[in-house]
This record gives structure tokens, C-alpha cells and sequence, in this order.
């Protein structure tokens, strides 16, 4: 996540003063709250990131090698993102070609196309003409829009949203922790029930929020790329020999989302109206626990620390009020309100298009900025609480008759059928003291353990699990909270970890290795296998396989003297190393392990090469310190497809399967154990997918396209 923008005192107050006519509150009165998202989903920042759009696509088109296209060099790269960032790209200059017209053009009317325009000048300005012609070239306006506006939303969310989400969490652990045996009178239907303690109340709502966050770092955006009515018409026509499909996908999974394989011409906004319900979800969990509060200030329990200079009441000023959690509240139902209406404004579309969808999109920034605005409420609400203890202790002092509950049940334990109506009969729509519990305790229950234990017990300390289970949520949060502590939206923020296979995925050249190194065993030991055969033996992904089904076709020949597997392997060992000259690091290997590593993300190499050559390749390679986990065929008996090498890895790395990538070059042996485990997977070669083998989430021709994907802004 980025970091959150901070102004100081003067720019706050020029903020709220410029901001006292907008017309809404989530960008008016409460725009030191929500300023931060106007970088993000504002018609400015529409216009900004269309942009960004746009020339990720001039250079996508360039590495792929479109027909025609110039190649962009990796300076020119460099300048062109350049123009659309935050601090060069101009959206006025956008806003008057839409609006009112620039340079004898316009007004258009047209939002994307005024985009082009203004990323025309740039691209003048800054003497790149020669790329004007090919913007904007394979792509409809909603294919510009709907990678733009999941951008946006992606990084409002990570940027905003989720640290406001994370704040109230994080104070509601605290809560949970600090309060875990503050016992407190339980309360059902508005009675009193059985004891809880306050930091149990605090971690039911820190539950609720976790169970979200969970499905949040498992959501990720889906995207499009297919034209005007989604068939790529003209690209089949202007180059039929390139693959647009495979680059579509690339296309838009370069940015982090999934890719959506059927569409119009609009996004079906499927994957944005789960976020969204997921943001509803969190406003109603936050906004109980408001009104939960007022209840437990109502009962005395809670309270608000007065802060100075702060006006609790306009004419009583004894008060202060809990008024930030109404607030936040209002808020929240205003939030739920709009997106209650999106649900299915953003998913009905009148044949492959209409724009009924665009108003709702526009209102991204309300429904989130009002969420905000009530998260930020609720922050300020719990650091302004006081737990009174005491009172609630006093409270419990004046209410034994909450033990009713176990007493009737321990009486029926004991074997008296009418216990409950007992218990009923003494206590309901009475006024008791704890002589009146002692009395049944003594009267009806026999075994002196148990009795004991009745004697014994208090409202204040009959409180169960309350305690273990309310320290037990917020530990289980803080796991929870690793999960989105780079963002969400995005698969790739979420692993903590990328395992690799070696031969074919991060190294090359092996089969043409290990066919040379066969051939001159085979030329040694005079086996006399043709290179047919031999091609064939090294088809196999395992050496220990490979060498065992060597020797036993061996031993079928006519008249052949006996050799064993030692024998091959000791004159393996002789011939190992000779031959590395046909062995070289995959393209993008190493630029791809840099990156990981700088973005905190954990690297292992599981692989069925043998503990001889692996050290010797890697520091050859000048890789070996890149990892922090490798299992080689030395390392436990089984080799993939069974997954326990990969366990082993990730045991080692101290990562959850699901937090993790795994990346070869083999369906059957890398994508089983994979998908098995639960892992995203990506299988790396130019092969056609086995229709009924295990599928890989993305399939590709090299590890270029995953270099982009880790290499790409966290934030644009």
C-alpha cells in the first residue's frame, strides 16, 4: 500500500476552506478525510489514468512485435510512463478538448478521445511523435475504461480505504486484548444474560472484519481487452498471423487482474460489485459496533474522554457526546444506499453496450468516500474511549441472577427433571441476593466437586471462554492482517513467496545437455543407443528415472555384457560438467529474481536436479543467494508431480500454500502439485494445454510477462 498523504495544518485548513461549496459531504465537510481519494477517483484522475493505459499499451504492442509497430527502447520507456504520471500529465488539457475545444479542435464530447489528444501533445513534447499513429491502435474505449477504472479503484482501496479498514481493526484488537477479562453483565433481547467481558465484545466485531479482509485478499478485479463488440474484428483482419488473444490476455493480466475470456464491449463489472459488496458488509459490521457502543454508553459501562478545546453539547457542557459513531453510522447507510443501487446498475448492459453504467462508475468515490469518512469516524470514536470497569463490576454485583443459567443446568445433571422450573420459580421477576443462589446450590446439587465449584463462582468470574477467545481473535487478526499488508486486488500483492522449477523454467538448454551428456555415456560404455533413443530416454523429467530405464533397456539387447546402475553413474559424474557450454540462464531470470527480492517477496527452487550440478550452475549463474529455500533431489525421496518437494520449500519459507506461486515449464510435473496445494500457478512454455491435465492460472511463452507483472507499480 502507498503511503497515506499528510498535510499539515495550514493546508488543512486552505483544503476545508476551498472545499466548503462542493456538493457533497464525502468531498466537502469531511474532505480531511477523503481528500486523499480525489488522486484516484476523480474525473481528474479518470483522465490520468486512461492515459496510463494508453501507453502501457503503445509498449506492450512494441515488445510483442505487432506487425509494424516501431520497437520502443527501454529509455523511451522510461520517458513515456513518465508523461503520465501524477506529476507530469495535465488533466485540464484532457478537460478542454472534451469540453470546450483545444488547438482548433473540439469540443469532442468524447472523454477517451480527449484523453488521446492530450497524450498526443505529450508525446510531441517530449519527441516521440513517431508512436502518435499507433496510440490508441486494437482498443475500444471501454477497453481503456474498464482497465483505467480498476486501477483506480485498486489504488483508492490500498491507498485509502483499506488503511482507514486496518486502523479501526487495529484499535479493536488492542481493545480485545487490553479487555479480555474485563468482566461485563451479557445482554439478550435488552435483558440481562450471562457475563462476557468487554474485550470479547470488541473482538466479535474485530471477527466479523477479519472474515473480510480474508475475502478482500482473495478478490482480484477482472479485466478486458477484446474491441468494440468484443471480437477483436479488426485485429483479425489488419494482422491475422498475430496472436491478439494471447496478447489480450497478457494484457491485461500484466496489471494484475484476471482476464475475462467473453464479454461485449463492456466490463461486466462482476468482480467490482463483489468489492463493493464486500465494502457494505464491513459498513454494517462497523455501524453494529456503533450502535453497540451507544448501547454500553447508555448502560454506563463506556464513555468518551473529554478532549481539550472539544464542545461535547452546544448548551450542556457536562457532555461529551459519542456523537463521531452516529455520524459514522449515517454515513455508512449512505454508502450501503448507493451501493445497494449499483448491484445492478453497473451489471445491465443493453446489447454488447450502453453507457447506463458510466453514472454509476462516476460514484465510485462517493460509496468508498463515505465508508471512509465512517471508518475515520469510528478510529477517532474507539481512541476516545473509556472502559469503566469498576462500573461494570457493580453492575455484576447487583445481578446474581444471571447464574440461573447454570444452575438449572448443573440441577438437571444431577438428575432433578423439574430443575429449570425450580430456578424459575426463585428468581424470575425477583429481587435476590447470592443467599438465594447458595440456597438452591445447596439444596439441590450433590457432588461436592461441582457444588464447590457453584459456591464458588460470581457473575463477575462466570464469563466461560470470553477472555481466551477474545485474545485468540485479535492474534488471529494480526495473521489475517499479513495477508493485506501490500494491498489487495491483485494476486501478486498477496504472495509472500514464488517457487521456481530449474531445468526449462529458470534454466535453458538442458535437453540439449542432457542428450550431449547421454550421447557420450553412450559412446563410453559402448551401449549402442541411437539418438533416437536417447532423445527419448531424456524425455523423462527425473535423471534417477531416466538412468534407471537406460540400464534396464540395456540389459534387453542381445548378447549385452551386464551393467548397473552405478557403473552409468560413476561415468555421469565423470562426464557432468563437461558439457555446461549447452546450458545458459532463461531470459528475464535474473532481472525477475531482483525484482522479487526487491519486493520483499520470499524465492525458493524446487527442482529434480541433482545436489552435483545445481550449486555449480547457480554460482555460475551468480543466483544462488537469490534464494531462500532450495530443494534439490537430494532433498526426500518423492519427485514431482507429488507435492512433497514443494512442501518442503514452502515449510522452509514458513509460507501457506495459498500465499504462494509456483512456476515451471511442465503441466503434469509442475501445474499437479501446484494446483494441488492450492497455489497460483504458471506454466512457462509454447505448448498446447492438455485439455484434461491440471490448468495453470496463467500460461505463458517465457518469464517475461511475470518480470511485468512484479515489476509494475504498486500504485500508478
Amino acid at each position: 500500500m502507498g503511503t497515506p498523504l499528510i498535510l499539515t495544518n495550514a493546508e488543512q485548513r486552505e483544503l476545508y476552506m476551498r472545499s466548503l461549496f462542493n456538493l457533497g459531504n464525502e468531498d466537502g465537510r469531511e474532505v480531511l478525510y477523503t481528500h486523499g481519494l480525489r488522486q484516484y477517483l476523480s474525473e481528474g484522475a479518470l483522465y490520468r489514468y486512461r492515459a496510463v493505459i494508453m501507453i502501457e499499451l503503445l509498449i506492450a504492442l512494441s515488445e510483442a512485435a505487432f506487425p509494424n509497430m516501431p520497437t520502443i527502447l527501454e529509455d523511451e520507456k522510461v520517458v513515456l510512463r513518465r508523461l503520465v504520471s501524477a506529476e507530469v500529465f495535465d488533466a485540464r488539457v484532457a478537460a478542454e478538448y472534451d469540453h470546450f475545444g483545444r488547438n482548433g479542435l473540439g469540443p469532442f464530447e468524447h472523454d477517451v478521445k480527449a484523453t488521446e489528444y492530450a497524450v498526443r501533445e505529450l508525446l510531441v513534447s517530449a519527441g516521440i511523435q513517431h508512436l502518435v499513429t499507433w496510440l490508441y491502435v486494437l482498443m475500444t474505449s471501454e477497453d481503456c475504461n474498464n482497465l483505467a477504472w480498476n486501477l483506480m479503484l485498486r489504488d483508492a482501496v490500498n491507498n485509502g480505504w483499506l488503511p482507514a479498514l486496518l486502523d479501526v481493526a487495529d484499535k479493536l484488537g488492542d481493545l480485545s486484548e487490553r479487555y479480555a477479562s474485563a468482566s461485563v453483565v451479557g445482554m439478550t433481547h435488552s435483558v440481562k444474560a450471562s457475563s462476557t467481558t468487554t474485550g470479547k465484545r470488541f473482538s466479535y466485531a474485530l471477527s466479523l472484519i477479519a472474515q473480510a479482509i480474508t475475502r478482500l485478499s482473495q478478490l482480484t478485479l477482472g479485466g478486458k481487452f477484446f474491441g468494440s463488440v468484443g471480437n477483436h474484428n479488426p485485429a483479425v483482419v489488419i494482422a491475422p498471423d498475430f496472436d491478439i488473444e494471447q496478447f489480450s490476455r497478457q494484457f491485461v493480466e500484466s496489471f494484475g487482474f484476471s482476464f475475462i475470456e467473453n464479454v461485449h464491449q463492456r466490463n461486466s463489472h462482476v468482480e467490482i460489485v463483489l468489492l463493493f459488496d464486500e465494502v457494505k458488509r464491513i459498513n454494517l459490521f462497523v455501524g453494529d459496533l456503533c450502535e453497540n457502543i451507544g448501547r454500553t454508553i447508555l448502560a454506563g459501562w463506556l464513555g468518551m474522554q473529554s478532549m481539550p478545546g472539544h464542545v461535547g453539547s452546544s448548551i450542556m457542557p457536562q457532555k461529551t457526546n459519542d456523537w463521531r459513531d452516529e455520524v459514522a453510522i449515517g454515513y455508512f447507510e449512505q454508502s450501503n444506499r448507493m451501493i445497494d443501487g449499483a448491484g445492478s446498475g453497473l451489471i445491465q448492459s443493453v446489447l454488447e453496450r450502453d453507457a447506463s453504467d458510466h453514472p454509476w462508475e462516476r460514484a465510485y468515490g462517493q460509496m468508498l468516500g463515505k465508508s471512509l469518512a465512517g471508518l475515520k469516524y469510528v478510529a477517532e470514536a474507539l481512541s476516545m474511549l473509556q472502559v469503566y470497569e469498576d462500573i461494570a463490576l457493580q453492575h455484576l454485583g447487583m445481578s446474581v441472577e444471571i447464574l440461573s443459567e447454570v444452575l438449572q443446568l448443573a440441577g438437571r445433571t444431577q438428575g432433578t427433571q423439574d430443575m429449570y422450573m425450580v430456578v424459575k420459580q426463585a428468581t424470575r421477576g425477583r429481587s435476590i441476593d447470592q443467599g438465594v443462589i447458595d440456597g438452591i446450590i445447596n439444596q439441590y446439587i450433590s457432588d461436592p466437586p461441582l457444588k464447590e465449584r457453584l459456591l464458588a463462582l460470581t457473575p463477575a468470574t462466570y464469563t466461560g471462554k470470553a477472555t481466551e477467545i477474545a485474545i485468540r481473535t485479535a492474534k488471529r487478526y494480526q495473521a489475517t492482517r499479513r495477508l493485506v499488508q501490500n494491498g489487495v486486488l491483485d494476486s501478486c500483492l498477496g504472495l509472500e513467496a514464488v517457487l521456481f522449477d530449474f531445468d526449462g523454467t529458470l534454466q535453458v538448454g538442458d535437453k540439449e545437455e542432457l542428450h550431449a551428456r547421454f550421447t557420450e555415456i553412450n559412446r563410453q560404455m559402448n551401449l549402442g543407443f541411437t539418438e533416437q533413443e536417447l532423445r527419448e530416454f531424456g524425455n523423462r523429467s527425473d535423471y534417477l528415472e531416466m538412468r534407471k530405464l537406460i540400464v534396464a533397456a540395456y540389459k534387453q539387447k542381445p548378447g549385452a555384457k551386464e551393467i548397473t546402475e552405478e557403473e552409468f553413474e560413476k561415468v555421469n559424474r565423470q562426464v557432468s560438467g563437461t558439457l555446461d557450454h549447452h546450458l545458459r540462464l532463461a531470459e528475464y531470470a535474473l532481472d525477475l529474481l531482483i525484482t522479487l527480492k526487491a519486493r520483499g517477496v520470499k524465492v525458493g527452487l524446487v527442482t529434480t536436479r541433482g545436489a552435483n550440478s545445481l550449486p555449480r550452475l547457480l554460482q555460475t549463474y551468480g543466483i544462488g543467494d537469490y534464494f531462500d529455500a532450495i530443494i534439490d533431489r537430494t532433498s526426500c525421496d518423492e519427485r514431482k508431480p507429488d507435492p512433497t518437494p514443494i512442501v518442503l520449500a514452502l515449510k522452509q519459507l514458513a509460507v501457506l500454500p495459498t500465499r504462494a506461486m509456483y512456476v515451471g515449464d511442465k503441466q503434469k510435473d509442475d501445474i499437479i502439485p501446484g494446483v494441488a496445494l492450492g497455489m497460483q500457478t504458471v506454466l512457462i512454455n509454447d505448448e498446447e494445454l492438455d485439455a484434461y491435465g491440471a490448468r495453470p492460472n496463467y500460461h505463458v511463452r517465457s518469464l517475461e510477462p511475470l518480470l511485468r507483472r512484479f515489476a509494475r507499480p504498486i500504485s500508478y
